[in-house]
């Protein structure tokens, strides 16, 4: 009688563990693709879009544990993550052949840099020795040719007397720059003439981005560099807090996850819904222009596989210079322990992405993100 109950139990157990997996595998599979539905249409999907990366972690444990239950599971999972496996290397890509080759300074070759400076706000109030701007000394040391620059502030255009020096430096080393003028929030700073292009588009909030050519001397056909910074979710410091205090404990309370409901009904719904529209604005911006050479880069307060990135590639057949070149994930949004990567660089073009360099510096809540191009002659 017992055998038989213990046999029955086994079966039980079997069966529930069974289940599990396969409906963890399902929901791994809905989160690598979940970004091709329209949150116009369905929103809540794009949520799930940005823990992928976390989902993906989840099935390699579980693709281990099963190794001393059921191998049968086992390679299940392994056909499921294969199957992610396109997604997966977008926000990891393995290129074993990364290099660091940010350094080359030729006509062949051109970089960018792309940074959410954050009005040049020291953030962490990291001290430094020479008590100079620790993003307006990165942005002076890296030397990009070509910048662009989110939450610019007025440190460049109406410096204070202390941040006179450095930002006479930014000016004497890039002498053309696009985005100037009372207000402005995005900066395209640069070493090759620069000319704005108008842009018309609806007031969506926070959400905007700036046009401008570029004259690159190798390039048989100016650049078309589009500088966005898509909608913010506009989260307050305190509504930060509780997703970093669910991430840091095990059980949340009924009252974090009554406020996280009421922050996805409220701000992160809305945001994802307006990243959809403003990507369309872009892309159609993008095929208005029929530009050859084309670079959209910036904040996209989105990961990497969401809908509006999605969109955009898509649509105007953009390579991502980040799933090209690097090796593994990264984050580029540092803040309050919320590690994204929402700061993207897309691109075609007669000219390659050879590497791409992520800055360390976080005074911040962004770090800069820096991309060596190779010119097709």
């Amino acid at each position: 009688m017992l055998r038989r109950l213990f046999k029955i139990s086994r079966i039980s157990i079997s069966a529930i563990w069974k289940s599990i997996n396969i409906l963890l595998m399902a929901f791994l599979i809905f989160a690598a693709y979940c970004g091709y539905i329209n949150p116009d249409k369905l929103a809540y999907p794009q949520l799930i879009n940005l823990i992928f990366p976390l989902c993906v972690a989840g099935a390699i444990c579980m693709t281990i544990i099963n190794l001393f239950f059921n191998r049968y599971l086992t390679l299940a999972w392994i056909l499921a993550i294969t199957a992610c496996g396109g997604p997966i290397l977008t926000f990891s890509p393995l290129n074993f052949t990364a290099q660091n080759e940010i350094g080359k300074n030729t006509d062949k070759y051109f970089s960018l840099l792309t940074y959410n400076v954050f009005d040049f706000q020291n953030t962490k109030q990291i001290n430094s020795k020479d008590n100079n701007n620790q993003t307006a000394s990165y942005i002076i040391s890296d030397s990009a040719d070509i910048v662009c620059i989110q939450e610019c502030g007025t440190f460049i255009q109406s410096p204070t007397r202390s941040e006179k020096k450095q930002s006479d430096s930014i000016k004497s080393l890039y002498p053309f720059m696009s985005g100037t003028g009372k207000h402005v929030t995005k900066m395209v700073l640069s070493k090759y003439s620069v000319k704005n292009i108008p842009v018309s588009h609806p007031k969506w909030g926070s959400g905007s981005y700036q046009a401008c050519w570029v004259e690159l001397p190798a390039l048989d056909k100016p650049l078309l560099l589009i500088n966005c910074h898509l909608q913010s979710f506009r989260l307050t410091p305190g509504e930060k807090s509780v997703y970093r205090e669910m991430a840091a404990n095990e059980h949340a309370t009924r009252s974090n996850l009554k406020e996280v409901k009421s922050q996805i009904k409220d701000k992160l719904i809305p945001a994802l819904r307006l990243h959809a529209a403003q990507a369309r604005s872009i892309a159609a911006f993008i095929d208005s222009i029929n530009a050859e050479n084309v670079i959209v880069c910036g904040d996209f307060n989105d990961v990497c596989g969401s809908y509006a990135y999605r969109y955009l590639r898509n649509r105007c057949n953009l390579a991502d210079a980040y799933s090209q070149t690097a090796f593994g994930p990264t984050a580029t949004y540092n803040d309050s322990k919320l590690y994204f990567h929402i700061d993207q660089v897309l691109y075609r073009g007669s000219f390659k992405a050879k590497s791409i360099r992520r800055g360390n510096i976080p005074s911040s809540d962004h770090y800069p993100l820096t991309t060596l191009f190779e010119i097709n002659k």
